[in-house]
């Protein structure tokens, strides 16, 4: 595993709340990038995915985190999520989460026999505002995610898709992220057939706000009965962030 650094300087910045209970920042300034120099309109040359983030220190500790990940052909094109959390020491004070756009992020060929991609979206929902289960001392927020596949096979067209609220978690000695983890298929059933999969984690590490730990991976597989079935696995990327002060 390839471990990284992401330099966080300690900012003040804004954070949209949605409600007065979020005890977010109130001023935003510019956010450190991993990897280096990449921003969010653009594709990186050597990574499919750019994190942007930051932190505020003046009351309390405030976190403003975004993973974005860019489209395979059009590398201005993106889809992200975004984290906005507060924290007072180790005990969590707020969580929003948001995300929007799509873009296919892996794209298939088999033998000019199969072309095809996966595609993912973000979305922000209404249950992005975080709220506090009080027994567990944890804060729970949800955004939208849509994993979808396309293929041409013998020259006839395929496509299946998936979508699902996923849970963030914010708890004690800063336990935060995410994991998706979604597959479809059209069934085995059907003489042509599409089935894709995608999983995607982000999360502290070593009870620690500056150690992350993010992993995707996809899976693509084709067929049309009795001619050809091909299946193929991707690993996307799996990187530790390391965020210093």
């Amino acid at each position: 595993m390839k471990t990284v650094i992401l330099t966080l300087p300690v900012a003040c910045f804004a954070i949209a709340a949605r409600e007065p209970s979020r005890r977010l920042a109130p001023n935003r300034l510019s956010a450190s990038i991993y990897p280096k120099d990449c921003t969010p309109e653009h594709k990186p040359d050597d990574e499919i995915f750019c994190v942007t983030g930051g932190l505020d220190a003046t009351e309390g500790l405030h976190l403003d985190l975004s993973v974005y990940l860019f489209d395979t052909e059009d590398t201005s094109k993106s889809t992200h999520v975004n984290f906005q959390a507060s924290f007072d020491g180790s005990t969590p004070t707020g969580l929003n989460l948001t995300g929007g756009g799509c873009a296919n992020i892996v794209k298939e060929g088999f033998d000019d026999v199969l072309e095809g991609t996966v595609g993912l979206c973000f979305e922000a929902l209404p249950e992005g505002i975080g709220k506090l289960n009080t027994e567990t001392g944890y804060w729970h927020a949800s955004f939208g995610v849509g994993v979808s596949g396309v293929a041409i096979i013998f020259g006839e067209g395929v496509g299946v898709s998936i979508s699902d609220a996923i849970d963030a978690h914010f708890g004690p000695d800063y336990d935060l992220g995410f994991v998706v983890s979604l597959e479809k298929s059209t069934g085995d059933d059907n003489n042509l057939g599409l089935a894709v999969g995608l999983d995607l984690s982000l999360n502290t590490q070593n009870n620690s706000i500056f150690n992350w730990e993010i992993v995707a991976s996809a899976k693509f597989r084709g067929w049309y009965h009795p001619l050809f079935d091909k299946e193929a696995e991707h690993e996307l990327f799996s990187r530790e962030l390391q965020i210093p002060l």
